[in-house]
């Protein structure tokens, strides 16, 4: 997963993530999820991660029509459960992103999930992520 950060520089140009990266965000959610599963360091994940909050703010609602929401959700919540500010950092901004969509609008289950792993963990994270968390 270490060579993503490659590719989560292609990520900040639309047209390049659209065409470039977005092909492939299924390879590589499932390969994040191989890595979670087989209880790996989440910390190993931050190039992903930056990958998925690139895209999010990057190609806005777009992202969200087309990504694997479930899959990404369910990533970025098991990564919230991180007190490792390299983590947490992209991951609110994804998890922020994926809240704000309104097309398509976040299945009302998806909401509860995230919201309730973000309450289960944010007393975890550094002091410093608490008043990002809110922004």
């Amino acid at each position: 997963l270490a060579c993503l950060y490659a590719v989560s520089l292609l990520a900040g140009s639309p047209d390049r993530a659209k065409e470039q990266v977005m092909p492939s965000l299924g390879g590589f959610c499932q390969a994040a999820m191989q890595h979670l599963q087989a209880c790996r360091a989440v910390g190993d994940l931050i190039p992903f991660l930056e990958l998925i909050s690139g895209l999010a703010a990057g190609l806005g609602d777009e992202f969200f029509q087309v990504a694997p929401l479930a899959m990404l959700a369910q990533l970025a919540t098991a990564a919230a459960a991180s007190s490792e500010q390299d983590v947490l950092k992209p991951v609110l901004v994804f998890l922020q992103k994926l809240l704000m969509a309104r097309s398509p609008a976040p299945a009302p289950q998806l909401v509860h999930d995230v919201a309730q792993a973000t309450l289960a963990n944010f007393h975890h994270w550094p002091r410093s992520m608490g008043a990002q968390a809110f922004k």
